[in-house]
C-alpha cells in the first residue's frame, strides 16, 4: 500500500481503542464519550509490571538503604584518605625537624671543635708570652 502512494499523497490512519480494555487485557478507566481517540498511547514496560508486586514504599526504602551504604563507603574512603594525608604530612614534618636537628647538632659540634682550637692557640700564645717574659727577666 505504501509503495503505491504518489509523492504528494497522504495516508490517514485511524485508531479505534477498545472500550474498557488495555493492550494487556486489564480493565481500564471508562472512556469519555467526547473522547475522539486522540490521546497519546503509553506503552508499559514489562520490567515495570514485574516490579508492581513490590510496594513503592519498599522500593524507596531499599533505595535509601543502598544510598546510605554508598554514602558510608564514600565517607570511610574519604576518612581513610584524610588519615593517610595526615600521616604523610606528619612524616614530612618529622623528617624536616630531624634534618634541622641534625644541622644544628653539626653546627654545635663544629663550634665545639673551633672553640677547642682557639683555646689551644690561646694556651700556646700564653705559654710563648710567659717564656719570653721569663727569658727577659
Amino acid at each position: 500500500m505504501w509503495s503505491k502512494l504518489k509523492p504528494h499523497s497522504y495516508a490517514v490512519v485511524y485508531f479505534f481503542p477498545l472500550i474498557g480494555c488495555s493492550t494487556d487485557g486489564r480493565q481500564t478507566e471508562e472512556i469519555d464519550p467526547k473522547d475522539k481517540g486522540k490521546k497519546k498511547i503509553v506503552e508499559e514496560d514489562e520490567s515495570e509490571s514485574e516490579d508492581d508486586d513490590i510496594p513503592q514504599a519498599v522500593k524507596k526504602f531499599k533505595q535509601l538503604e543502598s544510598d546510605e551504604e554508598m554514602a558510608r563507603k564514600i565517607q570511610e574512603e574519604w576518612e581513610a584518605e584524610e588519615e593517610r594525608n595526615k600521616i604523610a604530612e606528619e612524616k614530612a614534618t618529622n623528617e624536616a625537624l630531624i634534618k634541622n636537628f641534625d644541622d644544628i647538632k653539626a653546627r654545635i659540634e663544629a663550634d665545639r671543635i673551633l672553640a677547642e682550637k682557639l683555646q689551644e692557640q690561646e694556651r700556646e700564645q700564653f705559654t710563648n708570652n710567659k717564656k719570653s717574659k721569663d727569658i727577659l727577666h
